[in-house]
C-alpha cells in the first residue's frame, strides 16, 4: 500500500532547533543534556511553564528569562525550501504536525513566519502532556487525521522518534535535508 498521508515534526525539519543553537552560543556550567532533561523536556511536556523554563535557562547562562525567549525566537529560523515543499505536498496529501514543543512558543513561531495554515492537523506535546517517542502522541495524531499507521509516513530529525513511528506501523523517514527527504518520499511513491 502506498502511503496517503504524511506526519511531520517541526523543529529540526521545518525550523532550526532554537534550544540547541541557543545553548551552543551561550556558556553554561550545566551540560546541554542536563538542561534538556531538567528544563526543556518538562517545557515540551507542558509541566513547566514557558516563563519558568526561560527563567531556569537564564539562570544557567546568566541571562534574563526575557533574553532567553527573545534569543530563542531569533534562532527559530524557518527553512523556506522545506516550507515550500510542505505546502506543495499539502495540496496532494493530508499532512499533519506532531511535535515536541511548547505550544505558546510554537504558535509564536508560526505567527512570525505565517505558518498557521500549513498544517491542517497540529498535535503539540505540551498540549497533550506527552512527548515523542511516546506512541500515544502518534496515535493521537493519526486519530485526528483519520489515518491508519500503515497508510502514513512519519518524518522527524530524531532517529528515536522515527523508530517509534515505525514500531506502530508507519513508514519512517529520518530527516537530514529537503533534497534527501524528496528522494525518500519519491521512493515511497509520494510525489
Amino acid at each position: 500500500m502506498s502511503p496517503r498521508a504524511i506526519i511531520f515534526d517541526f523543529f529540526g525539519v521545518f525550523c532550526a532547533e532554537s534550544a540547541k543553537y541557543w545553548y551552543a552560543a551561550h556558556s553554561s556550567d550545566e551540560s546541554y543534556e542536563s538542561l534538556r532533561s531538567r528544563v526543556i523536556y518538562p517545557y515540551d511536556q507542558g509541566t513547566l511553564s514557558a516563563q519558568d523554563a526561560y527563567e531556569e535557562l537564564g539562570k544557567a547562562t546568566h541571562m534574563s528569562g526575557e533574553e532567553v525567549h527573545a534569543d530563542w525566537l531569533a534562532r527559530a529560523q524557518v527553512d523556506t525550501e522545506m516550507v515550500t515543499y510542505g505546502r506543495d505536498l499539502s495540496s496532494r496529501y493530508p499532512i499533519a504536525l506532531c511535535t515536541n514543543a511548547n505550544s505558546l512558543f510554537l504558535r509564536e513561531v508560526f505567527a512570525r513566519h505565517s505558518l498557521e495554515t500549513l498544517f491542517p492537523t497540529v498535535v503539540i506535546s505540551s498540549e497533550e502532556r506527552i512527548v515523542k517517542p511516546d506512541p500515544e502522541l502518534y496515535r493521537i495524531t493519526l486519530k485526528r487525521m483519520g489515518c491508519t499507521p500503515e497508510e502514513t509516513v512519519f518524518v522527524d530529525d530524531r532517529s528515536e522518534n522515527v523508530v517509534a513511528a515505525e514500531m506502530l506501523g508507519m513508514k519512517g523517514v529520518l530527516f537530514t535535508d529537503t533534497t534527501r527527504l524528496r528522494e525518500a518520499l519519491e521512493t515511497l511513491q509520494i510525489r
